[in-house]
């Protein structure tokens, strides 16, 4: 009886064995993975884009400056280049030639560059004549755009003698809806500096600087001249 008992139990267990028990499909909402959270924006894009603001949205742009002893020089925006979120604006211009035309060993040719990367606005030059910088590469403006925002930089005069800047937003000034940011640069190891205005839209509308001459100093520069300038 033992040994029936024991067959009937195999004979009906051996097909519960071999079946498959499958769990019925997850509805809406259950038992489902979690979403990935969308990928954090690059901070230095937007940052970027606030220094793009301050310059001509696009190619063409002609700006016409006037200063100090008759000072002039006009320049062409030529192309604005986009790398990833880096903006490069490449001018080309000429400095007035105050002899006329008589001093022909002179170059009054000057080349721009304004890099705009990691929030930073940079102006690289090339040039013999200009009434500019004493830096031929120069940290313009960075963000964040506000007044009291300071910062040092490293760089090298003409006569290839590096030294440090103390560069602070003085002032930023809203007219007529549009902001202009002064921005002071003052060399740590001599009396030296240089004070620019720069105007949303627009670019440089001034430029001071302290001029050394063999027996005197004075501040001298130019300003835009924003009727002439333009597309």
């Amino acid at each position: 009886m033992i040994i029936v008992t024991l067959l009937l139990f195999l004979a009906l267990g051996t097909p519960l064995a071999g079946c498959n028990f499958q769990r019925p499909p997850a509805q809406d909402g259950q038992n489902q993975q979690p979403d990935e959270p969308a990928p954090a924006e690059d901070p230095t894009i937007e940052q970027n884009s606030q220094l793009a603001a301050l310059l001509p949205s696009r190619e063409g742009y002609r700006w016409y400056y006037n200063g100090f002893a008759e000072y002039g020089h006009r320049m062409t925006l030529k192309t604005i280049d986009k790398q990833n979120s880096d903006l490069v604006y490449s001018i080309e211009g000429e400095v007035d030639d105050p002899s006329g035309g008589e001093a022909k060993d002179r170059d009054f040719n000057l080349q721009i560059v304004y890099t705009i990367a990691n929030g930073v606005l940079t102006q690289t030059k090339q040039e013999d004549a200009m009434l500019d910088s004493n830096y031929d590469r120069l940290d313009l403006i960075k963000t964040p755009l506000g007044k009291g925002i300071r910062w040092t930089q490293k760089v090298i005069d003409q006569d290839n003698i590096e030294t440090d800047l103390e560069c602070t937003i003085e002032d930023v000034k809203n007219l007529d809806g549009v902001a202009v940011y002064t921005v002071v640069y003052k060399d740590k190891n001599s009396d030296y500096y240089e004070r620019r205005e720069i105007k949303e839209g627009v670019g440089l509308v001034s430029f001071e600087k302290l001029l050394i001459l063999q027996d005197q100093s004075f501040p001298a520069g130019y300003y835009l001249n924003e009727e002439a300038s333009g597309y």
